[in-house]
């Protein structure tokens, strides 16, 4: 991801509370809504591929972790 790496770069030019680093702070949280848009994907693609017995339980453990992340993001709002 290269927000993360950019804030990296930020980190070490400008450490501490600099506003390239609270702008790139910023745009991350944004991406939580593609996080949720990436959950819903997930789900759906349970859904369909959890017949097949290789792919269930590897799609279901992604689901959960992914679900575990998704309400630590938000309780952290």
């Amino acid at each position: 991801m290269y927000a993360k790496d950019l804030l990296n770069v930020a980190n070490q030019l400008e450490p501490g509370l600099s506003k390239w680093r609270g702008q790139l702070l910023f745009e991350m949280q944004s991406s939580n809504e593609i996080f949720e848009e990436n959950l819903k994907h997930l789900t759906e693609a349970v859904s369909i591929l959890q017949v097949e017995p290789d792919e269930k339980e590897k799609l279901h453990d992604e689901l959960k972790a992914l679900s575990k992340a998704m309400d630590e993001v938000e309780s952290a709002v």
